[in-house]
């Protein structure tokens, strides 16, 4: 990632985390209540915890409550992300990029139409662990315009009760992802953890291929489609409000406000890119 992004958040850093909160849900009573009753000891404190319940129910629902803290910091760690290590000096732009004769034998679809491509390369990628579509030139220049005008934002990808946060740019028509944990720890070293390839070889045909590898101890099939989703919802211009949030993430980065970005994904919910 460039160092530009390090100069973006330096001075804006203390206000992101302070919205980065994990939002509170209600507590399951019967989940945990079913959790203690398995255990080998409620018969042996079955009677003091009834007790508890009648009679000092606030005390007894703050106990449930610790309880449920302690099954989730077990499970969480359980689910501990392995993140990738950080590459050695290695930029953004060095990275070799493969073109699409690396995919497909250019040669043998020169006679295809863009419907033809499009069944060629949703049916080669089906099965496979990436994420792929297809755009025609109106719908692709609409992204690609905001993403060489704004080519660095940040998304919040929704993870359990709350939000992880990954950093975008975008350049020579690849989409480069990392968390933002690790980006404040290795900086313009940081590993990607997605990139997303825009195939515009075919673009006399009126059509753009698009393929995302992602690493899978990191994101699943998913939360790489629900983040790709949420990139396109914000970069296509189809909302002034979105625009207006990677305008400003970009030209005036202290005046960017962090709530609003999830305010704006909690409206727009989670749709489904799936190719068709």
């Amino acid at each position: 990632m460039a160092l530009r992004l390090f100069k973006i958040f330096k001075n804006n850093y203390k206000t992101f985390i302070s919205t980065r909160t994990i939002m509170s849900t209600n507590i399951n009573l019967k989940e945990v209540e079913k959790e203690l009753e398995n255990n080998p000891y409620w018969g042996k404190y079955q009677e003091k915890i009834e007790k508890l319940r009648k009679e000092q129910p606030e005390q007894y629902l703050s106990r449930l409550k610790a309880k449920e803290e302690a099954i989730k910091a077990k499970e969480e760690k359980k689910k501990e992300r392995k993140y990738p290590e950080p590459r050695d000096n290695v930029k953004t732009d060095s990275v070799n990029k493969k073109g699409l004769s690396d995919i497909l034998k250019l040669e043998l679809i020169e006679n295809k139409t863009a419907e033809e491509i499009k069944d060629i390369w949703n049916n080669y990628h089906k099965g496979k662990d990436v994420i792929y579509s297809t755009f025609t030139n109106e719908i692709f220049n609409k992204l690609n315009n905001n993403f060489i005008n704004y080519p660095i934002f940040v998304l919040p990808l929704p993870r359990g009760d709350g939000y992880e946060f990954f950093l975008l740019q975008y350049s020579d028509n690849v989409l480069h992802f990392t968390p933002l944990v690790l980006y404040k720890k290795h900086g313009e070293n940081s590993p990607e953890c997605f990139s997303v390839s825009y195939y515009t070889e075919l673009k006399d045909k009126d059509i753009i291929l698009m393929k995302g590898d992602f690493d899978k101890d990191v994101l699943s099939s998913l939360e790489s489609q629900c983040l790709l989703n949420t990139v396109h919802m914000f970069y296509n211009g189809e909302s002034d409000v979105r625009t207006n949030m990677i305008k400003m993430f970009n030209k005036k980065p202290d005046e960017f406000k962090f709530p609003e970005i999830i305010s704006e994904v909690e409206r727009l919910g989670f749709i489904d890119i799936t190719p068709k």
